[in-house]
C-alpha cells in the first residue's frame, strides 16, 4: 500500500510547492483517497481511515521533497543555479519541479526554517545517543545502576541544554558595553541604535551571513517594531531600551542587546502603556464632564 501511495501523489500532485498535505485542494485529495480505498478495499470507519491514509500521503509528500530537495543542492553546488533549474530529475515532471523552486526552496522563510530544523536535528543528535548507549548498558548488564543512568541522563540533559542557549555573537575581545561606551563617546553620548549594534555583533562580513538563523529573525524584529511605532501618527519615537524590553523581554538592571543598566525612566517601562492608557481614558472624562457643564 506504501508503495501505491507513493505513486499516486507523485503522479496526480502537480504542485508539490504545497507546504503539508492538508494544504493540498481537495479536488486532488478526494480521488487520492478514492482510488486507495477500492484498490485495497480499507475497512473501518471512512473518517478514521480517510485521517491514516491522509498521514501517510504526508510522509510520502515529505519524504519525495526531500529527496527532490537534496538532488537540487547537488546539482546547483556542482553546475550553477540555473543548471539545476532547467534539469529536473527523470521521474519528475517539469511543473512539479519549478513549483518546488518557486513555492519552497527559492523562499527566504523556507530556507530560515530549514537551517533552523537542522541545527535543532544536530543538536538533539548527541543527547539521543547518549540515550542508546544507556540503554544497551542496561540491557547488557542488568545489574547497571538505574540511579548512574539518571544521573548520566540528566548530566547530560543540562549539558545540551546550555550548549543551546549560550548566544553567539561576534563581540570577539571587546565586550558589549565597551563597544556600546566607545560609540556613545563618537556621538555625544547618544545611545546608539540597538539594532545596529545588533547587526555589527550578529553579522559576519567575511560570509555575508548572520551568525546563526535566529539572529536575522531578531534583527529583523527590531526594525519592524521600531518601524510600525513610528508610522503612527503623531507618535513618540520609541528608546532603545524600550525596543530592548519588547524584543528580548525586561531583564533586572541590564538592557540586553547595548550591555548597559537602564535610565530611571525605563524600570516602569513595563507598565508603562498601562498607565499611559489610564491617564489618557482619565483626561477624555475631564473633559466629557467640563463639556457637560
Amino acid at each position: 500500500m506504501a508503495s501505491k501511495i507513493g505513486m499516486e501523489v507523485r503522479t496526480h500532485l502537480m504542485d508539490l510547492g504545497v507546504h503539508r498535505w492538508k494544504a493540498v485542494d481537495d479536488t486532488i485529495k478526494a480521488p487520492i483517497l478514492q482510488r486507495l480505498t477500492d484498490k485495497f478495499d480499507l475497512q473501518g470507519n471512512p473518517t478514521h481511515v480517510g485521517k491514516i491514509v491522509a498521514r501517510q500521503c504526508g510522509r510520502t509528500l515529505s519524504s519525495f521533497t526531500y529527496g527532490l530537495h537534496k538532488n537540487y543542492q547537488k546539482l546547483k553546488d556542482a553546475r550553477g543555479e540555473e543548471y539545476a533549474k532547467n534539469n529536473p530529475p527523470s521521474y519528475v515532471k517539469p511543473e512539479q519541479w519549478t513549483s518546488l523552486i518557486e513555492k519552497k526552496w527559492s523562499v527566504k522563510k523556507w530556507q530560515l526554517r530549514s537551517k533552523i530544523n537542522q541545527k535543532n536535528m544536530f543538536d538533539f543528535l548527541p543527547f539521543f545517543g547518549t540515550i542508546l548507549l544507556l540503554l544497551f548498558a542496561l540491557f547488557t548488564n542488568p545489574k547497571t545502576s538505574i540511579s548512574l543512568i539518571y544521573v548520566t541522563f540528566v548530566d547530560k540533559k543540562r549539558t545540551t541544554d546550555k550548549a543551546k542557549h549560550r548566544c553567539k555573537h561576534r563581540c570577539g575581545s571587546k565586550s558589549l558595553p565597551i563597544r556600546v561606551a566607545a560609540t556613545m563617546k563618537g556621538i555625544l553620548d547618544v545611545v546608539p541604535a540597538l539594532a545596529v549594534v545588533y547587526k555589527s555583533t550578529h553579522f559576519n562580513p567575511d560570509t555575508n551571513e548572520r551568525v546563526t538563523p535566529e539572529s536575522e529573525i531578531i534583527h529583523d524584529k527590531m526594525e519592524h517594531l521600531e518601524a510600525e511605532q513610528n508610522s503612527q501618527d503623531g507618535a513618540i519615537p520609541m528608546t532603545q531600551e524600550e525596543l530592548s524590553i519588547k524584543v528580548f523581554g525586561p531583564r533586572s538592571g541590564y538592557v540586553t542587546g547595548l550591555g548597559m543598566r537602564p535610565s530611571s525612566s525605563s524600570r516602569s517601562i513595563v507598565g508603562l502603556g498601562n498607565n499611559i492608557t489610564y491617564v489618557t481614558e482619565m483626561e477624555q472624562k475631564v473633559q466629557w464632564q467640563a463639556e457637560q457643564i
